[in-house]
C-alpha cells in the first residue's frame, strides 16, 4: 500500500517551484502524480508485476479519476508501462455539477431533511450552477460558501446524528505530527495539513 500526498500542498507534500498555481488544475496536478508513480515504478520494477488500484476517500475521487484518465491515455498511446487493475472510492466527491443538485436526498433519506427542504434546496442549487455555468458567479465564492448558504441549518455534516459531534481533524494531526510518525516517513520539521482547504477551494 503505497499513500500519496495529492495534490502538492496537502499533507507532507511540498513543492520548490516559484509559482505553487502552477499544480491547481486537474491536468497538471494528475501528470505530477503521474510522473511521481512512474519513477516509483522504475526505482521498484517488482511493481510492474502486480495489480495496481487507484483510491481514494471524498474529495480524493477527483484526484483518483484524473490520475487514472492520465494513465489510460498513456497505455493507449504506448508512452506506459504501467497497467491499471481498477479504482476504488470510499464516499467519492468528483462530480459537484452532478451531486450537489441530490445532495440533500441523502439527508431526506435519513430523516433530518423534510421534503419541502428538498424541493427548495435543488431549485436554489440549480440557480446557482446555472449563474456558475454562464460565468456570472464572482471567482472568489466557493464551494463551502455555497453549502452553507443553501443547506437548512439543521443539517450537520456529521459522521454521528445521535451525538451530533463531528470528529475533529486534530485526532489526524495529533498522530501524523508525531516525533514517531515523522521519523517514520522523513519529514523531519515539515508543516502538516489534515484538511487542505487551501487547495479544495481553489480546485473547486
Amino acid at each position: 500500500m503505497l499513500y500519496i500526498d495529492n495534490p502538492v500542498g496537502v499533507g507532507y507534500s511540498y513543492q520548490e517551484r516559484e509559482s505553487p498555481d502552477e499544480v491547481i488544475t486537474q491536468d497538471t496536478y494528475s501528470k505530477d502524480l503521474y510522473k511521481f508513480v512512474e519513477q516509483f515504478y522504475q526505482l521498484f520494477p517488482d511493481s510492474y508485476n502486480k495489480e495496481l488500484y487507484i483510491g481514494g476517500q471524498s474529495y480524493g475521487a477527483k484526484y483518483v479519476t484524473a490520475f487514472a484518465y492520465q494513465l489510460h491515455k498513456k497505455k493507449s498511446r504506448g508512452e506506459s508501462n504501467i497497467t491499471l487493475t481498477g479504482i476504488y472510492m470510499g464516499g467519492p466527491f468528483f462530480a459537484p455539477e452532478i451531486m450537489l443538485p441530490v445532495l440533500l436526498d441523502y439527508f431526506f433519506n435519513l430523516g433530518v431533511a423534510s421534503r419541502s427542504e428538498v424541493v427548495t434546496y435543488r431549485e436554489t442549487m440549480a440557480e446557482i450552477l446555472q449563474r456558475y455555468s454562464s460565468g456570472l458567479m464572482p471567482t472568489n465564492v466557493t464551494a463551502n460558501e455555497i453549502l452553507s448558504a443553501v443547506m437548512p441549518k439543521n443539517i450537520l455534516f456529521s459522521d454521528n446524528y445521535i451525538t451530533r459531534e463531528r470528529p475533529g481533524y486534530y485526532l489526524v494531526e495529533d498522530i501524523m505530527t508525531s516525533e514517531r510518525i515523522r521519523q517514520a516517513v522523513h519529514v523531519a520539521n515539515l508543516s502538516f495539513s489534515a484538511a487542505g482547504t487551501t487547495m479544495h477551494d481553489k480546485l473547486g
